[in-house]
């Protein structure tokens, strides 16, 4: 058995989401899921087109909403990914959606921070930064959980920390750790 790589890992989860999505082309959350795939993998265009159509045929699925809240952000169409997030939200409001994300990306720090919904909350202390609260930032980046954490989410909690700390030689330990240097 040769060891999984992100390239291997990748074309997994492609053949995974394409097998669930043949078994049951009207599963919302496997659109959903795959359109963030979609993105990480430069294709976030396609993945907000085919997401756009399937909106048009079921308006009330807020899973579909999410996944184009993700999708148009990464095609650069902020405002209309913060529209996806309403639109899901009125839908159903326990949605999950990366809105948090956009705002951020608009620099609405304080509302990007009120609106995170996932764990671990990395905007939240991103934007805490940016509104100039280094302490809380610290204090969130401490309190993040790491029981379920990859070495690399680890890795860039402790990144963070130490640049905000001004530990620079730990950062780039980090860095290093995160490129497998």
């Amino acid at each position: 058995d040769q060891p999984a790589t992100p390239g291997s890992n990748a074309a997994l989860a492609e053949q995974a989401f394409q097998r669930a999505l043949e078994l049951n082309p009207d599963l919302s959350m496997a659109h959903h899921l795959y359109a963030m795939h979609e993105d990480e993998m430069g294709r976030s265009v396609p993945a907000m087109v085919r997401l756009l159509k399937r909106a048009a045929t079921r308006p009330a699925d807020a899973e579909l909403f999410a996944g184009l809240c993700h999708a148009c952000r990464y095609s650069g169409l902020l405002h209309a990914s913060i529209a996806a997030h309403e639109r899901g939200h009125r839908i159903d409001p326990s949605v999950p959606t990366s809105v948090s994300f956009t705002l951020y990306s608009l620099g609405e720090f304080e509302r990007s921070r009120e609106t995170e919904q996932v764990e671990p909350r990395w905007n939240r202390a991103l934007a805490l930064i940016d509104l100039g609260r280094e302490a809380e930032a610290l204090e969130a980046w401490r309190a993040m959980p790491t029981s379920n954490s990859s070495p690399a989410a680890r890795a860039v909690i402790d990144c963070y920390i130490s640049v905000v700390e001004r530990r620079p030689q730990d950062a780039i330990t980090n860095i290093e750790h995160l490129l497998g240097t």
